[in-house]
């Protein structure tokens, strides 16, 4: 299965209209609210809506943060080998959804080792 962060579905994250048509801003422009998150604006009727990108796009630079962060467990735990392991395929599913990049991951891993071993 194929994530993809970049591309909202055709139906999110747009004004619909929700006022009256609004000539003085531009033709077809008009009252929208947010189909996603309530937030309300005039422009044309069917825009992107600017609040839900950038949340989204703050979103996905969190979570990028997070899958590049190594677990927290010493190299002489139990369950290091398995963290790691799991660990491991989160960076790939991060990659596969374009999350983060093959070279972040791998610098990422090879960060963790290297400190590991320190």
């Amino acid at each position: 299965m194929r994530l993809n962060f970049h591309q909202p579905s055709p139906d999110a994250l747009h004004g619909t209209q929700s006022g009256p048509l609004r000539p003085d801003w531009g033709d077809q422009w008009a009252e929208l609210t947010c189909t996603t998150c309530g937030a309300g604006w005039v422009g044309p009727i069917g825009e992107q809506c600017a609040w839900c990108d950038l949340a989204l796009e703050r979103q996905r630079q969190w979570q990028a943060e997070l899958v590049l962060r190594p677990p927290e467990v010493d190299q002489d735990d139990e369950h290091y080998q398995a963290r790691m392991t799991a660990w491991r395929g989160r960076l790939r599913r991060a990659v596969e959804a374009g999350l983060i990049d093959e070279r972040q991951a791998h610098h990422a891993f090879l960060r963790a080792q290297g400190e590991r071993a320190a």
